[in-house]
């Protein structure tokens, strides 16, 4: 009997969920009416306010007076910027490579002495300017060639007067040999002494010369234009024939000489002109190749080539650093704007 009675109460449990469904859209569908309706009001109210602005003149007059206002207080506008225009054009160039090198001195010598003596004056210091033939580089003592000098004079002097009288000699002895008063071979032997005496005169008047030109010489002058770098003597010193006096190099040009690779030297020709910049006084000028040594560097296979500056105001000194810009191939043609 209980479990009939059991079996006969209704289930309790699918019912209530079915109810909770139905009320949870029910809620939905209002809150989604609401919400609708809410939009269509803002809606209508926005429209409504708008229409009633764009109605008002006195609204629309104040709004565009304050847009003026805004417009004339933003920042001034820029001016157009300015475009320039340039004419492209073709130009052919010579493809370079920069090589650098040092400025040598074009002529280098040591002066020395030519004479035996005693040096007495040297007026020139390492730096001096010289001009050639005018600067008197030293002065030797030129006792000994003097004395010299006047012996070979004196001594031409007696030859002079021996030879004038063995001359008129020989003519009074042709006179003789023409009466048959002296033989032919008494007339040959005093020919034979005029010729003795001709030949020591020209001789010793050759002696003369060279003793004249020795006390000449005994005045050492500047070779060329130029600068003294360095003095081998000071006065009071014995000098012999051979003996250095002062080292000279030329002023008014210098050379410039540049290690050329390999690669390059074919490009480079004695008359070529290279522009050159001596790069501790920043001065760009022009130098002209003079020589190109055709003997290379075993070591760094490159060839010394020279090129000649004009130095006429003296500021490129010997040992300053260039730098020249070597041709590297044939021309090209490049476009230039």
């Amino acid at each position: 009997m209980e479990s009939r009675q059991e079996s006969s109460r209704p289930a309790e449990g699918p019912p209530r969920r079915s109810s909770s469904r139905r009320w949870l859209v029910l809620l939905l569908a209002a809150s989604l009416t609401a919400l609708l309706a809410g939009a269509a009001i803002a809606g209508w109210w926005l429209s409504a306010n708008h229409a009633r602005q764009f109605s008002d003149a006195e609204f629309l007059k104040s709004r565009l007076e304050s847009l003026g206002a805004d417009a004339d207080e933003g920042p001034a506008q820029r001016p157009p910027a300015l475009v320039r225009v340039s004419e492209a054009t073709r130009r052919a160039i010579l493809p370079t490579k920069p090589l650098y090198g040092r400025l040598v001195e074009v002529r280098k010598v040591t002066v020395s002495s030519e004479v035996t003596g005693k040096i007495l004056d040297m007026p020139v210091e390492e730096g001096t300017l010289v001009v050639e033939g005018e600067t008197l580089l030293a002065s030797v003592d030129e006792v000994w060639s003097r004395l010299a000098f006047q012996q070979t004079d004196a001594e031409i002097a007696a030859i002079k007067a021996e030879l004038e009288h063995e001359s008129r000699e020989l003519e009074r002895f042709r006179q003789l040999a023409e009466g048959d008063t002296i033989t032919k071979s008494e007339l040959d032997d005093q020919d034979s002494l005029v010729r003795q005496l001709q030949a020591r005169l020209t001789k010793t008047q050759a002696m003369l010369e060279e003793e004249r030109e020795r006390r000449a010489r005994s005045k050492i002058y500047a070779p060329f234009d130029g600068t003294v770098v360095e003095k081998h003597a000071e006065v009071g010193q014995m000098l012999s024939p051979g003996s250095p006096v002062v080292e000279i190099v030329s002023r008014g040009s210098i050379d410039a000489e540049i290690r050329v690779p390999e690669s390059l030297v074919d490009w480079v020709y004695v008359g070529l002109e290279l522009p050159i910049v001596v790069e501790p006084l920043r001065i760009e000028t022009e130098g002209r190749v003079v020589s190109v040594i055709p003997y290379g560097m075993t070591a760094s296979r490159t060839f010394p080539v020279r090129l000649r500056l004009d130095d006429q105001k003296g500021r490129l000194k010997v040992g300053m650093s260039v730098q020249t810009l070597v041709p590297k191939g044939e021309q090209i043609e490049e476009i230039f704007v």
